[in-house]
C-alpha cells in the first residue's frame, strides 16, 4: 500500500482527510508522518494501567492527550470516544473503572480499521525499503 492508496482508503476508517490536510497545510507527507504515530499515542493500556491504579492525573493526560492528537489528525471515532472517556471522567472521576472500562473498550474497537489500516502501510513501506 503506498501513500496515495493510504489515503484513500482513510475515510473508510472514520478519518476526514481533507479536514486533516487542511490543518497539515495540504503537506501530505507531513500528515502521513503524525498519522502514523498514532498507534504509538495510542497507548490504551498505559490508560487502562493508570486507571487501576487509581492516579487520576495520569489517566486524564493519557486520554485527553490522545484526544488532542486525535482531533487534529481528524480521526473521528478515536475523537469521539476519548471526549466520552473524559465526560464520564470529568463527571464520575475514577469511580465508576466499569464504565471507563467500557468506554476503553470502544475506543480499542473504534481504532482497530485504522490500526489495521496504518500496519499495512507500514509493512508495504518496510518491503519496498522506505519508511
Amino acid at each position: 500500500m503506498n501513500s496515495d492508496q493510504l489515503l484513500a482508503a482513510l475515510p473508510q476508517a472514520g478519518v476526514e482527510v481533507r479536514d486533516a490536510l487542511e490543518r497539515f497545510m495540504g503537506n501530505e507527507l507531513l500528515y502521513l508522518s503524525f498519522l502514523r504515530r498514532l498507534p504509538q499515542a495510542m497507548d490504551l493500556s498505559g490508560i487502562r494501567q493508570a486507571l487501576r491504579d487509581g492516579r487520576e492525573e495520569e489517566f486524564y493526560a493519557k486520554v485527553h492527550s490522545l484526544k488532542g492528537m486525535a482531533g487534529n489528525l481528524s480521526v473521528r471515532p478515536l475523537f469521539q470516544r476519548t471526549q466520552l472517556l473524559l465526560e464520564e471522567y470529568r463527571a464520575h472521576g475514577l469511580n465508576r473503572p466499569g464504565r471507563l472500562e467500557e468506554l476503553l473498550g470502544e475506543l480499542d474497537a473504534a481504532a482497530a480499521p485504522l490500526t489495521e489500516l496504518l500496519a499495512q502501510y507500514e509493512a508495504s513501506s518496510a518491503e519496498g525499503g522506505r519508511l
